[in-house]
């Protein structure tokens, strides 16, 4: 009964966290992201990560956003087509800054 309470309240929280980030509010969606993460990594670890590396990109810190992701690829076994995909993406993005700056 416990273990499925603690399911339902990360599932809550990723809930809460995905509205948050809709709504613009990205930094508080981020510590939820970031809290579900450090709670229940097996099972909502992931797209936990992925949202913090959402918010983190909402806000403007793509340094987090880059370990976000690059947790997430180094936890799972074939790195997470996702990750893998907005990790490259914020790569060329910096590189597109560089050039116009």
């Amino acid at each position: 009964l416990a273990e499925s309470r603690g399911r339902a309240a990360t599932s809550v929280l990723l809930a809460l966290a995905d509205a948050y980030l809709r709504g613009g509010r990205a930094r508080a969606a981020g510590r939820l992201f970031r809290e579900v993460a450090a709670l229940d990594w097996d099972r909502r670890g992931i797209g936990a990560e992925l949202g913090l590396a959402w918010s983190a990109i909402h806000s403007g810190d793509s340094g987090t956003a880059r370990q976000s992701l690059k947790r997430v690829i180094a936890r799972t076994e074939d790195g997470n087509t996702a990750a893998l995909f907005m990790l490259a993406m914020l790569a060329g993005a910096s590189l597109l800054v560089r050039r116009t700056a």
